[in-house]
């Protein structure tokens, strides 16, 4: 790719989607004074723009650390449902593909994520479901204790009541972190939003419910994509701006994951990031960000058909 083609596949993928999570921020307003200030107005609006995307532009050509709009933490892939459409692939992992991070683990895989970056504005922990790990009140709290970290979600699918040690500690960051119920009311019975609402308000600790839609995943597998369709599955993609951090390796997606860990697909230099590795430059991050497609998507089907949340399936898939 050319120099112009990076920077703004950068800054679609990553400046962009900064620029707005801070200009329509509701949460840790505190934090973020200056953005409160610029949100008031459109003018003020277009002026944070053109001095947001220019600062952001000079940090790139002297390669200085990115911000990191969002990135989801996976800590494990245990989960106690098993969602036909789940957009990690949950129902891809059989019992001898389990994996759960300990805590000494979370805490360095965090602090040599922070050496990546400047800020990250959102950090998502996520499964799996979350509330099945031991020791996510101890993750949590050492998350929250980082000043380069602006807001922390934990996503649960409401089937675990937040233990009374998880609530406390909740509590106690309630300026930085919130949880994320996804309810599955429509397609599970196990279903516990109503109680947990009700746990989280009596502690006076912010949530909200999900609603975004979910696609269709249909099955996973190589299908020998050219470079010109990849650049066009990935330019559709409702992940294209995620990033996934995963067993010390930061992804695209969560799919990307899956399909490192599940199968023996040769990724290609650059889609992957390991952070554990103090050889990596640090601006790997940058180019990963400048990227317009990945060879992993060959796999994914990119299906932009709306399917209902949280189906549930009883088979184990493959991926082939």
């Amino acid at each position: 790719m050319s120099f112009f083609s990076s920077i703004k596949t950068f800054f679609i993928r990553n400046t962009y989607r900064i620029e707005g999570y801070r200009l329509r921020s509701y949460f840790n307003i505190s934090n973020n004074k200056i953005d409160a200030i610029f949100s008031k107005t459109k003018f003020r609006k277009i002026i944070f723009k053109i001095f947001f995307r220019t600062i952001y532009f000079f940090k790139y050509i002297l390669n200085l650390k990115p911000n990191i709009h969002s990135i989801d933490f996976n800590l494990t892939t245990r989960c106690n449902l098993n969602c036909k459409d789940c957009a990690s692939l949950m129902p891809y992992y059989k019992a001898e593909n389990q994996w759960t991070i300990d805590i000494e683990t979370f805490k360095k895989d965090l602090d040599n994520l922070l050496l990546y970056t400047n800020k990250i504005y959102r950090l998502k922990l996520i499964g799996g479901e979350p509330l099945l790990v031991k020791g996510i009140e101890e993750m949590l709290d050492y998350a929250c204790s980082k000043k380069k970290i602006i807001s922390i979600i934990i996503t649960t699918n409401t089937s675990i009541i937040p233990s009374d040690k998880l609530c406390k500690t909740l509590k106690k960051y309630n300026k930085k972190a919130l949880v994320e119920l996804s309810d599955y009311s429509n397609s599970i019975k196990i279903s516990k939003c109503t109680e947990i609402e009700k746990k989280l308000k009596e502690n006076d600790i912010y949530y909200f419910i999900s609603n975004y839609e979910w696609f269709e995943c249909g099955k996973i597998y190589k299908r020998n994509r050219t470079q010109a369709e990849l650049i066009q599955i990935y330019k559709n993609c409702f992940q294209s701006p995620c990033l996934s951090l995963f067993d010390g390796k930061i992804y695209n997606c969560t799919k990307a994951a899956a399909i490192n860990r599940l199968t023996n697909f040769k990724f290609d230099e650059q889609e992957i990031i390991d952070i554990r590795d103090i050889k990596i430059r640090r601006n790997a991050l940058k180019k990963f960000y400048s990227r317009n497609f990945y060879s992993f998507c060959t796999f994914c089907t990119s299906s932009q058909k709306r399917v209902e949340r949280g189906i549930q399936t009883k088979e184990r898939f493959n991926i082939t």
